[in-house]
C-alpha cells in the first residue's frame, strides 16, 4: 500500500503539474481525482485508490479513536525544497465535504460527521462534532502552510477562512467545488432540459447561469459570490460532468469509475475553439482550429487526421494545444469533427456548431494582436464578437439599452459568408435583468452579461511574451476594472518577509503606478465589498531573459531562388 508521504507528494504534483504561472489552485479532492492520481502517477497497484488513500491518511494521524495532527511535520518556509506535509490530510478534509448531501447544512456538526466517517470513527465526537483529539482550529496551521507554499511557487491559493461557527470548516468546503450530490443533480438537469451533445464550455457556463434557481445551494453560493476564478474552476468541473454525461449517460461517475479498472469502453472527444489571425497588409482574417486539452488529463502523443494529413497536437500552455489549420466557411457554419489518433481514450476532435463566438486577447501576450475563444470575459476587456448576421437586431437592442458598445460598424467577413465581427466590444453595465426577455438567444445574453464585480488588468511596462512576466525596472501599471468608483487594492511581495507595498482604497478604471521593489513575485488582490479577485505578478531580472532561436519562415520556390517575405536566397545557399 502506498504511504502517506507518497499520497502527499502525489496530490501536490497532480494539482500543480502543467499549471501555468499565477493560476489558482483548488484542493478539490474527490473520488475521481484520487483514481486519476492512482492511475497517472502509479501511486497504487490495485484498483481501490480511494480506500488506499484513506488508509494511508488514517495510518499517519489516527491513534485509537483520536486524531493527532502533531504527527504532521511543520513546514519550514525558509527551506526552498521543502513541501508542506499536511496536504493529504487536508485532501481527506475536502473529501468529507465532497460526501455532504445536497440538503445537508454546512454546519460543524454535519461536516465533522462526514469527516469522522472518512476516518471510520464510531460514536459522537467533541461538542462541535470534531473527531477526538482534533482541537478547534488546530488544522488551520496546515491550510496556512499550503497557501504559503503555493504563493512561494507563484500559484494563487484559494482556501478561504470562514466566520463564526464556519471559521475553520469553510477551508475544506471552499475547496470542494462539486459534490457527488451536485453531480447527480446536474445530470438530472441535463436530461430534463434535453441538452444537446456538442455544447462547448462557454455555452455550458451560460446555461448554468440561467439555471441558477434550480441548482443545488452549494453551486448557487459559488455563482452568487462573484469570484471569477472560483466560477471558472467550477465551470470546468461542470463541463467535465457534462462530457461524461454525453459519453456515459446517467450515473456517469459510477460508470466512469468502473471502466477505469479495465479498458475504457466508450472513447471520449476533445473540443476545439477558434484562434483568430488578421493580416493587416492583405486585409484578410482567418480562423484556425484551437484544440483544448482534456481537463486534468494532459496527454502527449495525440494526433489528428485532416484529410490525408496527420498533425501532431502540440501543447500551447496548460490548457490548449497549438492552433491547427484554418477553418472553411462550411465548418464554421455547421461544426465538424476530425479523427484523433495516439490514444484509445479519445476518438474525435470536435468543433461545435454555434451562432456566435466571443474572442478575447491573449492574456499573456495582448500585444500580439491575436484573439482566441475560451477565456472568461472580464470587465473592461475589449473583445471581438463573431456572430451570424441574424443576431444583429438582438445585439443592437443590447447597445440601445447601454449595456454594450463597439467600435465602428459590424464588419462582414468575405471568407465566411453570413458571419460578421463586432470589434472593440465592451460591456458597460451590470444592470441586465430588465432586458432578458427581449433577447431570444439566451446563450448570447448570459455569455455577455458580466459575472464579476471587479477584475484586475495590467498594462505598460516591458512584458516577457508567453510567460506572463515583466522585466525588472519595467513593471506594469495596475487598473481595477469595476462599476463602482473605488475599490480596495493590496499589493505585497511573496516570500518570507511579505512586504506590503500598497494597502488602501483606490479609484477604479484608472491606471495606477505600483512601487515594485525589483525582481520577484507579487500578490495583487482587489475587492469591491466582499467580492475579491487576485493575481500574481512576476518580475524577472534581465539575466533571466531567454533569447529564443529564430524560426525558419515559410518560403516559396521561384526558379532558382527561395523567397521568404523580403528575403531572397539562391537555392544553393539554403540547406
Amino acid at each position: 500500500m502506498p504511504t502517506y508521504d507518497q499520497w502527499n507528494d502525489g496530490l501536490i504534483d497532480y494539482l500543480t503539474m502543467d499549471t501555468s504561472h499565477g493560476s489558482p489552485v483548488f484542493l478539490d479532492i474527490n473520488e475521481e481525482v484520487l483514481e486519476d492520481i492512482g492511475r497517472m502517477l502509479k501511486i497504487s497497484d490495485n484498483d481501490d485508490w480511494v480506500g488506499d488513500f484513506k488508509r494511508a491518511v488514517r495510518a499517519k494521524i489516527v491513534e485509537g479513536q483520536g486524531i493527532h495532527l502533531e504527527n504532521i511535520q511543520i513546514f519550514r518556509n525558509e527551506d526552498t525544497k521543502a513541501r508542506p506535509q499536511g496536504i493529504a490530510f487536508l485532501g481527506a478534509m475536502v473529501l468529507a465535504a465532497y460526501y455532504m448531501s445536497e440538503d445537508e447544512d454546512a454546519s460543524s456538526i454535519n461536516y465533522f460527521k462526514r469527516l469522522r466517517d472518512v476516518f471510520l470513527f464510531e460514536g459522537e465526537g467533541e461538542a462541535d462534532g470534531r473527531p477526538r483529539g482534533m482541537k478547534t482550529g488546530s488544522e488551520e496551521r496546515l491550510w496556512i502552510e499550503w497557501g504559503t507554499w503555493l504563493q512561494n511557487h507563484a500559484f494563487l491559493p484559494t482556501a478561504q477562512r470562514g466566520e463564526g461557527p464556519k471559521t475553520y470548516i469553510n477551508y475544506p468546503i471552499s475547496q470542494s467545488l462539486l459534490r457527488q450530490a451536485d453531480k447527480d443533480k446536474l445530470e438530472k438537469l441535463f436530461e430534463e432540459r434535453n441538452w444537446p451533445a456538442r455544447l462547448d464550455q462557454n455555452i455550458v457556463a451560460a446555461r448554468i447561469r440561467r439555471e441558477t434557481p434550480y441548482l443545488p445551494k452549494h453551486i448557487q453560493h459559488i455563482l452568487q459570490e462573484g469570484n471569477v476564478q472560483r466560477f471558472q474552476a467550477l465551470v470546468e468541473d461542470i463541463f467535465e460532468v457534462y462530457e461524461n454525461w454525453v459519453t456515459y449517460g446517467r450515473n456517469s461517475s459510477i460508470l466512469k469509475t468502473r471502466v477505469y479498472t479495465t479498458q475504457r469502453s466508450t472513447p471520449r472527444n476533445i473540443k476545439a475553439g477558434l484562434y483568430r489571425i488578421a493580416d493587416s497588409f492583405l486585409g484578410t482574417i482567418d480562423y484556425y482550429l484551437y484544440p483544448h486539452q482534456p481537463h486534468r488529463k494532459p496527454l502527449a502523443g495525440l494526433q489528428v487526421r485532416y484529410g490525408n494529413v496527420v498533425e501532431d497536437l502540440i501543447e500551447d500552455g496548460s490548457k490548449r494545444y497549438q492552433p491547427l489549420w484554418n477553418l472553411k466557411a462550411d465548418e464554421l457554419d455547421q461544426g465538424t469533427q476530425y479523427e484523433l489518433m495516439g490514444s484509445s481514450e479519445f476518438q474525435y476532435l470536435t468543433f461545435p456548431q454555434k451562432d456566435f463566438w466571443i474572442l478575447t486577447p491573449d492574456a499573456d501576450y495582448p500585444e500580439s494582436g491575436t484573439y482566441a475563444s475560451g477565456a472568461p470575459l472580464e470587465l473592461n476587456t475589449s473583445f471581438i464578437l463573431l456572430c451570424k448576421q441574424e443576431l444583429q437586431n438582438q445585439i443592437t437592442r443590447l447597445k440601445n439599452e447601454r449595456l454594450i458598445q463597439w467600435s465602428n460598424d459590424p464588419y462582414p467577413l468575405s471568407g465566411y459568408p453570413g458571419w460578421i465581427e463586432y470589434r472593440g466590444m465592451m460591456v458597460l453595465s451590470e444592470a441586465w435583468s430588465g432586458v432578458s426577455r427581449a433577447i431570444t438567444n439566451q446563450d448570447l445574453y448570459e455569455s455577455l452579461r458580466p459575472f464579476a464585480s471587479i477584475s484586475i488588468h495590467f498594462e505598460g511596462g516591458m512584458r516577457v511574451p508567453k510567460i506572463g512576466a515583466w522585466l525588472e525596472n519595467y513593471g506594469p501599471k495596475v487598473t481595477l476594472a469595476a462599476f463602482d468608483e473605488r475599490a480596495h487594492l493590496r499589493v505585497q511581495t511573496i516570500g518570507k518577509d511579505g512586504n506590503v507595498l500598497l494597502d488602501k482604497e483606490v479609484p477604479t478604471n484608472t491606471p495606477l503606478t505600483i512601487p515594485w521593489l525589483g525582481a520577484g513575485d507579487y500578490f495583487v488582490e482587489a475587492s469591491v465589498g466582499a467580492k475579491p479577485t487576485a493575481h500574481i505578478v512576476q518580475i524577472l531580472p534581465w539575466s533571466q531573459l531567454i533569447i529564443l532561436s529564430t524560426q525558419q519562415p515559410e518560403r516559396i520556390k521561384v526558379g532558382k531562388w527561395y523567397v521568404s517575405g523580403a528575403l531572397i536566397q539562391p537555392m544553393d545557399e539554403v540547406k
